[in-house]
């Protein structure tokens, strides 16, 4: 428990600002396109990583796995704060003031029940959905006696192969046709994936269902990502994103 809530901490300071960055910096009118394609250069450690961690899992057993988690966070660890040492911009003191201002800025705009409290409850909705099922994901895929813990990693490594693959497309459809397509179309897919999984278990139908919902996350996250850097003050993306 204790590890989770460290992990859950340091993944909550960092993506807020993350974001944000990106949403500031977009191009004019490309900003799905520019989230697709950031977000398709990280989904590459989504590919790396499964790979690994079901080799180490299979051939040695989840401590050695572990360890070699710590070892490439602390790796990590390192790098960033190499980085910072050299960092030329300023660091601004923490000013409570500002973040009540934004705090209450936001409160005015969920109270007003317009795009913003739509965008928090579809997000919800998606995220509830997810968290329902995916804690158990592992144990009902390789309940199958030809899918092991290796296999599995193969799996989901496949997902994110997919889903770098289709994010740059999916944003520049979004730019295009707008976000809702986008969403409604992504949304639809994760549906009848996870639909097809309750139904079928054989492994051809796990790598399909992995695969679909690894293309419907690509035309979800760009477009989510560019309603709410439309709908919020640049001012106030880092909070708003700190709380979806």
């Amino acid at each position: 428990m204790v590890a989770v809530l460290f992990s859950e901490m340091s993944v909550s300071l960092v993506a807020p600002s993350y974001q944000a960055y990106i949403a500031e910096n977009a191009p004019e009118g490309k900003t799905a396109s520019t989230f697709g394609l950031v977000e398709a250069m990280f989904v590459l450690c989504m590919i790396i990583g499964p790979l690994l961690g079901g080799f180490l899992v299979h051939t040695f057993d989840y401590k050695t796995m572990v360890a070699a988690a710590t070892v490439i966070y602390a790796t990590a660890t390192l790098m960033r704060l190499a980085m910072a040492r050299h960092a030329t911009a300023p660091v601004r003191p923490l000013n409570p003031a500002a973040l009540v201002a934004d705090l209450r800025k936001i409160m005015l705009l969920f109270a007003g029940g317009g795009l913003l409290l739509w965008i928090f409850a579809v997000d919800g909705l998606i995220d509830a959905g997810m968290q329902l099922a995916l804690p158990f994901l592992p144990q009902y895929v390789t309940r199958l006696e030809n899918v092991n813990e290796a296999t599995y990693g193969i799996l989901s490594a496949l997902m994110a192969v997919i889903a770098m693959l289709v994010l740059i497309p999916a944003g520049r459809l979004s730019d295009r046709w707008g976000e809702h397509t986008s969403l409604a179309l992504g949304v639809s897919m994760m549906g009848l994936a996870w639909l097809i999984l309750a139904q079928f278990q054989a492994l051809p139908v796990f790598a399909l269902v992995f695969a679909t919902a690894g293309a419907a996350d690509a035309f979800i996250r760009p477009a989510l990502s560019s309603i709410i850097s439309q709908a919020v003050p640049k001012e106030s993306l880092g909070i708003v994103w700190g709380c979806s």
